[in-house]
């Protein structure tokens, strides 16, 4: 099944600057005779992204379009051990739903914005703690329609050069909707604190 089924193209760009640490070309790494045994893995840098998707899709129930844009900011800082990512996203889509064309526009168009911040800290060359907050809302008809907020913390560990295992759990700190102005708090499974604990193994030959 194809869930887009028209054939408009989307368009996708990103910008990106990088100030200090070593080079996007790997240049000053060609220029060393010798490579430092010791936190050769360090690049003290920061970089700053930003990028636009803009595309549209047609609905499979009811075969209306929607055109749909996403604006992205991100950021990537790095100092010794500890390596920083944070990023946001906003997006608008004027008719996700696929309501007719006389439906109100206030309700067809819905408004979006996720965000995140994580960091690391690398011990040792084979062990690296991380923790990863973030968010996301939308908006519909001046409604929350979903928002909530949730915490990861994760452990990576290298036990060989080419095997990693990573213990990784997420936790939901807040969550609710709203419909037609009324607050609606989750029940059962979905109102739990701890969604999930996992392990992966991944290895490489």
């Amino acid at each position: 099944t194809i869930g887009d089924k028209n054939d408009e193209k989307d368009f996708y760009g990103r910008l990106a600057l990088k100030f200090g640490g070593i080079g996007l070309d790997g240049f000053q790494l060609q220029e060393l005779t010798e490579l430092k045994q010791t936190e050769n893995w360090a690049d003290n840098a920061l970089t700053l992204g930003a990028y636009a998707y803009h595309g549209n899709n047609e609905s499979a129930v009811s075969g209306i379009d929607n055109d749909f844009t996403r604006f992205g900011l991100d950021l990537h800082g790095n100092y010794g051990r500890f390596d920083m990512y944070a990023g946001a996203i906003f997006g608008k889509d004027d008719n996700p739903g696929g309501f007719p064309s006389n439906t109100a526009a206030d309700v067809r168009e819905l408004n979006s914005l996720a965000w995140f911040v994580e960091g690391y800290y690398m011990i040792y060359p084979w062990l690296m703690p991380g923790l990863r907050v973030g968010a996301v809302s939308s908006d519909q008809n001046n409604n929350d329609v979903d928002k909530y907020h949730t915490i990861s913390p994760n452990l990576t560990m290298l036990a060989r050069a080419n095997v990693r295992v990573t213990l990784e759990a997420l936790i939901k700190t807040h969550r609710d909707k709203t419909f037609g102005g009324v607050t609606v708090k989750p029940a059962g499974a979905d109102n739990e604190k701890l969604k999930w604990i996992k392990a992966n193994i991944m290895f490489v030959f």
